[in-house]
């Protein structure tokens, strides 16, 4: 029996008692962020100036949470251990910044009250919908039938299912380097961005809540949503997430600190959505009675006017 075959899925374990051992995961993963990071940051091999040496602090400080919370997936045998990562991390990423030193500029400040909504309210969203420690994404269910449940597919979770997703999101947090160095007073790129970002996280939260319903409420199972804004956009939710990762862009624009790289991330969020994310989930849409017509009539990913 190999090492990834020991522990089972702890069955009947209950969401309070998930939810428990997850926080207690996570509270760990913080521990050896902070930790690596006071390692680095008295460390004289880093050759980062300014802000780009808190990010390289951080992206550290990142990679070691991520261990950890592989660790734990790998204990569980559940990547979805993983999943709250994506909208918890960026959060205390940024409040890393001040820990570090950085000032407290108002954009500084509004950059993270925004992103703060957005990764509370996301959290949330996945804490009501997560079944507990029983409960494993269905994409990683076919990756360990693709696979099998041992060495090879623990491979592909911490390469495609830990740590991708963290690089991404560290691209996605490039413009924080900028927002947090510059001093420029507040102007119309961080209107744009402030709007950008509060596009994202209510488009998010209307177009999860109008789904939510639509589920409790249909007779038929493989019933397609076609509520609100899911009758203009096969994916609002996704374009949400990408409003979320552009509005940084604008605030950096705005700090007058950002340099070519800045919107990197943000175009990588992108092709994530456009390329692997949307083509996943609509490949398992596909088998549903109408969704030819649906996806005729109805924009990918931009609201737009139905066909």
């Amino acid at each position: 029996m190999s090492a990834v075959e020991l522990v089972e899925h702890p069955r009947g374990l209950g969401r309070g008692a998930s939810f428990a051992r997850v926080a207690a995961v996570y509270l760990v993963a913080l521990a050896a962020a902070a930790l690596t990071a006071v390692v680095f940051d008295e460390g004289a091999h880093l050759h980062a100036e300014g802000p780009l040496r808190s990010f390289s602090i951080l992206a550290a400080a990142d990679l070691a949470a991520t261990l950890v919370v592989f660790a734990a997936s790998l204990f569980y045998r559940n990547s979805s251990l993983y999943d709250a990562y994506w909208s918890v991390a960026p959060l205390a990423f940024v409040l890393g910044h001040w820990a570090l030193g950085a000032p407290a500029h108002p954009r500084a400040i509004l950059y993270v009250a925004l992103l703060a909504l957005w990764a509370v309210r996301l959290t949330y969203n996945w804490a009501r919908g997560w079944g507990g420690l029983d409960h494993e994404d269905f994409r990683y269910r076919d990756l360990q039938r693709k696979f099998g449940g041992g060495l090879r597919y623990w491979l592909v979770s911490f390469a495609g299912l830990h740590l991708f997703p963290t690089l991404i999101v560290l691209a996605g947090l490039l413009p924080s380097a900028s927002i947090f160095a510059g001093t420029e007073s507040l102007g119309l790129y961080d209107v744009a961005g402030a709007a950008v970002m509060l596009l994202g996280v209510g488009m998010q939260a209307t177009a999860d809540e109008q789904l939510k319903r639509f589920v409790a409420r249909r007779t038929v199972r493989d019933a397609i949503c076609e509520d609100g804004l899911w009758a203009y956009s096969r994916h609002p939710n996704y374009f949400g997430e990408v409003c979320i990762w552009a509005g940084p862009v604008l605030l950096a624009l705005g700090s007058g600190q950002a340099v070519w790289w800045t919107p990197l991330g943000a175009c990588a969020i992108v092709a994530l959505f456009l390329f692997a994310s949307i083509p996943l989930m609509e490949a398992r849409q596909a088998r549903k009675p109408g969704w030819a017509e649906y996806r005729r009539r109805v924009s990918m990913l931009v609201p737009w006017p139905r066909r």
